[in-house]
């Protein structure tokens, strides 16, 4: 659920859909949780107090991560243009010795 979490909210500004996506994932998750301790299981597992409060500690980050990426991702000028900002330029007349394979007379050595 933790993953679910992290990967919505880094992602969820570029994607918008990503917010619905995490949302049916956490019914299913309960959905399936709830039968599975009504039906399945014969005792509840025994968890302390711990791993609730280092969930919470590991969730206090998403938002830290949620604000850096949608800035990140809201202030780049490739995400709403058509413009390639970077063009790389290479050498064309370079001579490699390399050839194209036209037939299998080409393939063999």
């Amino acid at each position: 659920m933790l993953n679910v979490v992290f990967m919505t909210f880094m992602f969820g500004t570029g994607m918008p859909i990503l917010f619905p996506i995490g949302l049916a994932s956490f019914l299913i998750f309960y959905i399936v949780e709830r039968l599975s301790l009504a039906y399945s299981f014969q005792k509840p597992p025994m968890f302390d107090d711990q791993l609730n409060y280092s969930a919470i500690t590991t969730l206090l980050i998403a938002p830290i991560l949620f604000c850096s990426f949608g800035y990140w991702m809201l202030t780049n000028v490739q995400n709403f243009s058509n413009d390639v900002i970077y063009t790389r330029t290479f050498n064309a007349h370079i001579i490699t010795g390399h050839k194209f394979p036209t037939g299998p007379k080409d393939l063999v050595n």
